[in-house]
């Protein structure tokens, strides 16, 4: 079996809306959905301001035409954590703005986080959102509930950097202390480094994937790219 990371699908006006747009068959998780479906889908945690770059579309590749529930951090723009220790003594959080992202993540099986890297990290308002995982947190070290989460789930990380260091390892070891917590294992890693640079489109790192060659032709909107690097191990 082979694939390929296509970098060059193309976007419509709407963006990613029902299942529209860039993200083919993608289901955009609003905040008044019924997230808690009988199979679930991979829910896909997006840190991307831009449904339409270079995240996307290394995620639409990696997705491969599956459908999928995506949170857009950047449209829910939740809370930040504040330490009010509320879940210290509650299994819940204080704050009620993502109660809808909490039973996604509670009821899927997999679990995709796809972000750029800024600073070597998260973009804000995705590290907030991951932040308020705190909850989980507490249940397992302050009420000493084992697991948190019942449901055991794989995990997906796929980041995208402009430079060409391998920031994006910085960002797997920020993700897995947290996946602990939620009952997950992180099974494959993408790592798309290079975007900015205007003659490729990059890079590609890819660690513990399944699926055997999966990095083909790096294509950079319509411009063939150079070779994809596999790391896999």
């Amino acid at each position: 079996m082979s694939a390929t990371i296509v970098m060059n699908k193309p976007c419509a006006p709407d963006g990613i809306v029902s299942g529209r747009g860039l993200l083919d068959r993608l289901v955009y998780m609003q905040g008044d959905a019924d997230v808690v479906a009988p199979t679930p889908l991979p829910l896909v945690i997006f840190g991307s301001p831009h449904k339409d770059g270079e995240t996307a579309k290394a995620l639409a590749s990696y997705l491969d035409g599956a459908p999928a529930d995506v949170v857009f951090c950047y449209d829910r723009a939740v809370a930040p954590c504040d330490d009010c220790r509320y879940c210290y003594d509650h299994a819940a959080c204080s704050k009620s703005d993502m109660e809808d992202i909490y039973a996604a993540v509670e009821n899927a099986e997999q679990l995709i986080f796809a972000s750029p890297v800024y600073n070597r990290s998260f973009p804000a308002p995705m590290k907030a959102m991951l932040d308020r995982f705190q909850r989980y947190w507490a249940a397992r070290f302050v009420r000493s509930e084992k697991p948190p989460i019942q449901k055991p789930k794989t995990a997906v990380l796929i980041t995208t950097c402009g430079s060409d260091r391998e920031d994006g390892e910085q960002l797997a070891d920020q993700l897995k202390p947290l996946l602990t917590i939620l009952n997950a294992q992180l099974t494959d890693t993408i790592h798309v480094r290079g975007t900015d640079t205007s003659e490729t489109a990059g890079t590609i790192s890819v660690e513990n994937v399944k699926a055997e060659d999966i990095v083909g032709e790096l294509h950079d909107r319509g411009r063939s790219g150079q070779r994809c690097v596999s790391d896999r191990v």
